[in-house]
């Protein structure tokens, strides 16, 4: 019989736990596909956004390089009014400038006009090594800028040779030997005065229809960041969930194991500046170079994402499960007990037939059978006190889940009402799920502190006295809150060895006697003060209250059993006798009362566990 109840038990654990391992494997992976499918949309859109931005930008350059190549010769004046609507209206582009291709025997002739023109000393010049604008050395040819819109913030770059920097040249060069639209890799810009990196597009210009004599470059300075920004500034709120790097791959190694060097980067939204090969990507095409866009969940979209639901439902299935296996367990327990009574009960009765026949046994076998009866006394005492504490707790838990419970009914009886008014939509569906999970995690939380209480400690272990206190005051809160009672737990915490749901029942005895004093004293604010402290291995748990302290006749008395000042069928008096009892006897410390200022002050001093 014992066996089968056993193997019921075990089977019954074990097919609670594989279903609740399933249930949560299905919820985590529907969670995940939905994340997945949300991550894969915004980057989609994003990529779509920033070519379509680029191609934008490029369309306008085509159009001021038609204006050069139309026209002979195209005035300064002419130049800003054919570039400042499209300044005004594109955001991303830095300046839109012209680069005449200058012989050199024209160099001065060049140099004098647009002195003129900007009323200032106009040279053709370079960087030097350390980056200092000097005149530029003779050479075949120039290509300085020349015209440049808008000219504010950007006058550091007129007369700037653009062939006299190698990155600029590869791209110039490329441009005009394929006769088309060519763009340069990452740059720093003349003007730059922050950290962004830019580039250029050029756009050459021909004298005549045949192409062979090259006019100039239409040229188009953008800086990534603020392109990016542009691009994606209608999506802001959804482009902060994805971590970005936008990497020029132009010439980058299919061997290496990371695609960013510091050479290669453009933009990141991120503080890292080398990401894996592995995350999301997608090309974007720019005038004959190649940009890779990367990215990777951001903790916002992370954070955004998660979701305690899998774990919702595997702990209720375990919390099940666990119940389920304390029932049968405490149905084994109490099958036992009852045996071994039985066994007692006729070991006794053998006893009494002995005793008639050995009247003349020693005195020290009846003190030992007095002994033994005093300690099946102090057991039964010890279950009185357990049951009377287990009928206190079902109160206090029905004082808990009353409000949850009316707060859950509420909701659920407004969805009828909500759906007939026509408001609920998909916030509304999520903020409903959200405080209803959060009631369901309250009441969830009141029967795990529930179930630990009254679990059977068969083997005495350590625990710290801090987290023991506060599952206590938990279990109470629902009827301390109902009489304006509040419990302040401060101090060090420490560890001590024994039965953690033994030295439970002590607290829960110490305060809901305090509790019943305010009560009865009809008190508006009662307060309720556990010190915790420890020294020389030594640990006290000081527990005060402030309702007015213990007459000196009773508390000579308090831990007598069945001593009570309580009305009839409102205590048992067994309450503190047990505590000092647990303390004392089962956990080897002490247990002392004394009135303080304002009210009583319960003590328990015990040896520290130390590792």
């Amino acid at each position: 019989m014992k066996n089968k109840i056993l193997i019921n038990a075990l089977l019954t654990i074990f097919i609670g736990l594989v279903i609740s391992v399933i249930v949560y494997n299905y919820t985590a992976n529907n969670l995940e596909k939905s994340n997945d499918l949300e991550m894969e949309h915004l980057f989609k859109q994003e990529t779509s956004l920033i070519q379509r931005e680029l191609d934008i930008n490029i369309e306008v350059l085509a159009s001021l390089g038609n204006l050069f190549k139309s026209q002979k010769d195209v005035t300064r004046a002419q130049f800003k009014k054919f570039v400042n609507g499209s300044l005004s209206k594109y955001q991303s582009i830095q300046a839109l400038e012209w680069i005449p291709r200058v012989p050199d025997h024209l160099r001065s002739a060049y140099e004098e006009r647009a002195a003129k023109d900007l009323n200032l000393d106009f040279k053709i010049k370079s960087k030097n090594s350390v980056g200092k604008m000097v005149p530029e050395k003779t050479k075949k040819e120039y290509f300085p800028v020349y015209y440049v819109e808008p000219l504010l913030g950007n006058l550091k770059a007129v007369g700037f040779d653009l062939s006299s920097s190698a990155t600029r040249l590869a791209s110039l060069d490329q441009s005009r030997k394929s006769k088309r639209s060519s763009a340069t890799a990452r740059i720093k810009l003349v003007q730059e005065k922050g950290q962004q990196f830019g580039f250029l597009v050029f756009l050459p210009v021909w004298e005549t229809d045949k192409e062979e004599m090259l006019k100039g470059f239409a040229l188009g300075v953008y800086r990534v960041g603020d392109m990016l920004d542009t691009a994606l500034r209608n999506v802001k709120a959804q482009s902060n969930l994805l971590d970005i790097w936008l990497v020029d791959t132009t010439d980058a190694s299919s061997s290496s194991s990371s695609v960013t060097n510091e050479k290669s980067l453009l933009y990141t939204n991120t503080k890292v500046s080398v990401v894996e090969k592995d995350a999301l990507n997608a090309n974007i095409f720019i005038e004959g170079r190649i940009w890779t866009l990367y990215v990777k969940p951001s903790e916002e979209f992370v954070r955004k994402n998660s979701s305690s639901l899998p774990g919702i439902f595997f702990m209720v299935s375990f919390i099940i499960v666990m119940l389920v296996g304390y029932i049968i367990s405490l149905k084994t327990l109490k099958a036992k007990e009852l045996e071994a009574l039985v066994k007692e009960k006729t070991k006794d009765l053998e006893a009494s037939y002995k005793e008639i026949e050995d009247f003349n046994l020693t005195l020290t076998h009846k003190v030992e059978e007095a002994v033994e009866e005093n300690q099946q006394k102090d057991r039964l005492l010890l279950e009185q006190s357990k049951l009377a504490a287990m009928g206190e707790m079902i109160g206090a838990i029905a004082h808990q889940w009353r409000q949850p419970l009316n707060a859950l009914a509420m909701r659920i009886q407004f969805i009828e009402d909500d759906f007939d008014d026509d408001i609920i939509d998909k916030e509304y569906i999520q903020e409903h799920s959200q405080e209803s999970m959060k009631l369901v995690n309250f009441m969830s939380k009141t029967i795990d502190d529930f179930r630990n209480f009254f679990t059977i400690d068969k083997i005495k272990g350590d625990f710290t006295v801090k987290e023991k206190i506060d599952e206590t005051a938990n279990m109470l809160s629902g009827q301390l809150d109902n009489h304006n009672i509040s419990v302040e737990t401060n101090g060090t915490d420490f560890t001590i060895h024994g039965f953690s749901s033994e030295f439970q029942q002590v607290v829960l005895n110490i305060i809901n006697n305090a509790k019943d004093a305010m009560i009865e004293k009809e008190m508006e604010e009662g307060k309720i003060q556990i010190h915790l402290l420890e020294s020389e291995g030594k640990g006290q748990i000081r527990i005060k209250d402030n309702a007015g302290g213990i007459p000196q006749d009773v508390i000579k008395r308090i831990f007598e059993p069945y001593f009570t000042t309580k009305e009839q069928g409102k205590g048992t008096g067994l309450g503190l006798y047990m505590s000092k009892m647990i303390i004392e006897d089962n956990m080897k410390g002490s247990l002392r009362v004394e009135n303080v200022e304002g009210g009583a002050m319960f003590i328990i001093e015990i040896e520290v566990q130390h590792e």
